[in-house]
């Protein structure tokens, strides 16, 4: 069995694996903040503010499953081979820290036949919020809403299906930043286009470059320029179209 155990005085958690026949405990990893454990005994953890993946039978051999300059803590498992998590993406507190002081939102991502090979990743709650301490159940998310005070529901079937087609996605994104809803269209768009680079490395161009006018549109000046960085790094075509941009 799997378990993890806080020491005294101190803020992280070790993992620990547990054997009933030999009554030995074994220290699997140290320095997580949080973990999470599927049916199948696959063990999900926080560490060094990425989220890393402990097979079965082979604890200590970890995989690094997050990745880009966010914070990801709190991974929950769910059904059908889901993940929740909770991200922290930028200083928004202004302090110099990326902490949980700062903005936060609820993120899922969905494995092939099992971690650590991501099948989708969305974002499951816009920017600019609280929220925290994700919990599935019966094709629901439920979670926190620091700044309200609440527990928020969401279905997430209805989330996908109107985030996943790329189609009608974007003319709900569009919809949103009409309204002056940045936020929301944001995340629309920033969920096709991660799952578009999870199909591909070379994702849709015009995409990538709608994505960072909106960052702009909204004063997220420091994510529109990670994202121009990383088109730079990439193939002499989006080299060429970032630095034009």
């Amino acid at each position: 069995i799997f378990y993890t155990r806080l020491a005294s005085a101190v803020t992280e958690q070790s993992v620990i694996r547990y054997s009933l026949k030999d009554n030995k405990e074994e220290v699997l990893l140290n320095g997580a903040s949080s973990c999470t454990e599927s049916d199948n005994q696959q063990i999900v953890c926080a560490l060094a503010g990425k989220l890393s993946y402990l097979p079965p039978g082979d604890g200590k051999k970890k995989t690094q499953i997050t990745f880009g300059s966010g914070l990801d803590s709190n991974p929950r498992f769910g059904p059908g081979n889901r993940l929740f998590f909770t991200r922290y993406e930028r200083d928004s507190s202004g302090d110099g820290f990326l902490d949980v002081d700062d903005h936060s939102s609820i993120w899922m991502a969905r494995f092939h036949s099992s971690p650590p090979y991501l099948r989708e990743i969305y974002r499951l709650t816009p920017g600019g919020q609280f929220h925290q301490h994700p919990v599935s159940a019966q094709g629901l998310l439920y979670y926190s809403d620091l700044q309200s005070g609440d527990i928020v529901k969401l279905d997430i079937e209805a989330f996908l299906e109107s985030n996943r087609d790329p189609l009608p996605a974007r003319a709900l994104a569009s919809a949103h930043f009409t309204r002056g809803e940045h936020h929301q269209g944001l995340q629309i768009l920033g969920n096709l286009l991660t799952n578009a680079n999870l199909m591909s490395p070379k994702a849709e161009h015009l995409l990538e470059l709608e994505y960072i006018e909106k960052l702009r549109d909204a004063t997220l000046f420091d994510q529109a320029e990670q994202i121009i960085k990383q088109m730079v790094n990439r193939d002499d075509t989006t080299k060429t179209l970032a630095r034009i941009h």
